[in-house]
């Protein structure tokens, strides 16, 4: 029965809690994720109670703080991996949820929240080092100044000539998942807090600013137009150039290259 089940629910969360306290980590990391495949797996209801058992959990997570320097990415410490897989696990529960399964929460908002929490809890843990994992949770997080923050910190351990790198990445990533008004809220403090704002000043950058505009008009042409004028640019980052292409296949539909696909074009027009 429902009463049953929310029953075993709470023991669940009351276990993993008390495994946590005791740092037993990977055991309350097993115990969480049985929980929310049980969700999962039996379509719970996505309300204020079982949102806030997860809360609970993610509130009694340990955040000991990493050396990053010896940080191993293929051995990840035990409380950084378990927070990894229990909140992507919590994302997909919710996000998969059908609408009859949703009462009176606003899973957007829930979602944002917790891609809020383990972006913090990863800055906060191990620093920059994985600032690849954490940027995907920032740009949906609806956190832009944090997000600048975040990425200010990475840009000064790095060299000078990739600090627009770092700030257009941050850009195409909230542009991929439509946060055009927070991803121009994180430009102007991330520009803001450089000490030197004309390193936003390249070509590249440019092609961050405007891109913002071309995806708040739902531009595919713009967009495009954009890739080919800026195309050398984003050859400098592979990680610039795969992020084009999945705003084409987000905004856009298809995985066609937006810089290439002009460039045919405009060669025909003027075979």
């Amino acid at each position: 029965s429902k009463k049953k089940a929310a029953e075993a629910m709470d023991v669940a969360v009351e276990g993993t809690t008390v495994m946590l306290g005791h740092g037993h980590v990977r055991c309350g990391e097993e115990l969480a994720m049985l929980l929310l495949e049980s969700c999962a797996t039996d379509g719970a209801m996505v309300d204020a109670k079982s949102v806030g058992r997860v809360d609970e959990i993610l509130g009694t997570w340990p955040r000991e703080k990493v050396d990053e320097h010896a940080l191993k990415m293929d051995a990840l410490p035990t409380h950084v991996d378990g927070a990894l897989k229990v909140i992507h696990a919590a994302i997909r529960w919710i996000e998969k949820a059908e609408k009859e399964q949703v009462d009176a929460v606003d899973v957007e908002d829930v979602a944002a929240k917790w891609h809020h929490w383990i972006a913090t809890f990863l800055c906060e843990t191990v620093g920059t080092a994985l600032m690849a994992e954490a940027t995907p949770h920032y740009a949906r997080a609806r956190a832009p100044e944090e997000f600048a923050h975040a990425l200010l910190e990475v840009a000064k351990k790095g060299d000078k000539e990739q600090v627009d790198v770092v700030g257009v990445r941050g850009i195409l990533e909230m542009l991929v998942v439509n946060q055009c008004d927070d991803a121009e809220q994180m430009r102007i403090k991330f520009v803001e807090g450089l000490e030197d704002p004309s390193l936003m000043e390249t070509q590249l950058g440019l092609f961050g600013k405007f891109s913002i505009t071309a995806i708040k008009r739902k531009s595919k042409e713009l967009f495009r137009m954009l890739c080919q004028k800026y195309d050398q640019d984003i050859k400098r980052d592979k990680g610039v150039k795969n992020l084009c292409n999945r705003i084409v296949q987000a905004h856009f539909g298809g995985g066609d290259n937006p810089m290439g696909m002009l460039g045919g074009l405009m060669k025909a027009m003027m075979s």
